[in-house]
């Protein structure tokens, strides 16, 4: 017996696809876009932010591992 196209062809509207489709390329170009937005910010600012960890982890108290309080 032969599969006829109708009997597999899915029963979801054409625009519904397209629909679909549209939001997600539209969600993976945002993340495109923010990923290479972050990769700017980190390649253009790298000694600003190595400069405020070095700050922050030198105004924390040293936490010896294994001391009693």
């Amino acid at each position: 017996e032969l599969i006829r196209t109708a009997d597999i062809a899915s029963k979801v509207a054409a625009p519904t696809i397209a629909l679909t489709l549209t939001l997600y390329v539209l969600l993976y170009i945002a993340l495109v876009i923010a990923y290479v937005g972050v990769l700017r910010y980190m390649a253009e600012k790298p000694d600003d932010v190595i400069a405020e960890d070095a700050n922050e982890r030198a105004a924390q108290p040293a936490v010896v591992a294994g001391a009693a309080a």
